[in-house]
């Protein structure tokens, strides 16, 4: 997902690129990596609050700022 404002539900935009089915079941097999970055680790971070509905009615700006951040 683009990192963005959407003032709606962002589904059907991540839709228009992948089935978010897919995008799942690929989020739930992805292999752990001891190799990963910091953005890295944000941008999974995002995904999974995608994946888990958090972003049903839209995305705000706050919402951008991960407060999940690893320390």
């Amino acid at each position: 997902m683009p990192v963005g404002i959407y003032e709606t539900d962002p589904t059907p935009y991540v839709e228009n690129k992948i089935a978010t089915v897919d995008l799942k079941r690929l989020y739930d097999t992805l292999p752990e990596s001891g190799d990963m970055t910091d953005q890295d680790h944000r941008s999974l971070r995002r995904l999974k609050a995608f994946l888990e509905g958090e972003f049903k009615t839209g995305v705000e700006l706050h919402q951008l700022e991960d407060p999940r951040e690893d320390k």
